[in-house]
């Protein structure tokens, strides 16, 4: 069936896309996943359950593709895209080099001494060398 020629002037609907908002919906609603309600409810409450929708539908899939239902992951991956306006490109690189197992074990003073968007590039550097 080819939804495009049953719904005039919609787009997006390929049976790739439409695999893609099931697992979208799979990945964050809490129906389907009872034991992370209270995370859910915790993640809504800081912000990052809304951050959700504020990033790209392209970026989204790649979060979905390498987080594989961890939300924490995905949910540090939203953020730090919407933090530093992560490119697909910047955003699947730090996917593919697991940078949320590798946030932190740096010991710096880059946030300290340099502004905000200069100490994430030199954290970012500095791990990705290590």
């Amino acid at each position: 069936m080819h939804l495009q020629k049953e719904i005039p002037n919609v787009k997006g609907l390929s049976v790739t896309n439409l695999k893609y908002m099931k697992k979208f919906y799979e990945m964050y609603s809490p129906l389907n996943r009872p034991q992370l309600v209270d995370d859910l409810r915790i993640s809504h409450s800081s912000g990052n359950f809304d951050k959700i929708f504020s990033i790209p539908w392209g970026h989204q899939r790649y979060i979905m593709d390498r987080c594989e239902g961890d939300l924490n992951k995905a949910f540090f991956f939203i953020s730090k895209t919407l933090e530093n306006s992560w490119s697909r490109a910047v955003l699947l690189n730090l996917l593919d080099t697991d940078l949320f197992n590798r946030q932190g074990k740096v010991i710096t003073n880059f946030t300290t001494n340099l502004p905000a968007l200069q100490s994430d590039l030199a954290n970012e550097m500095t791990r990705i060398a290590m």
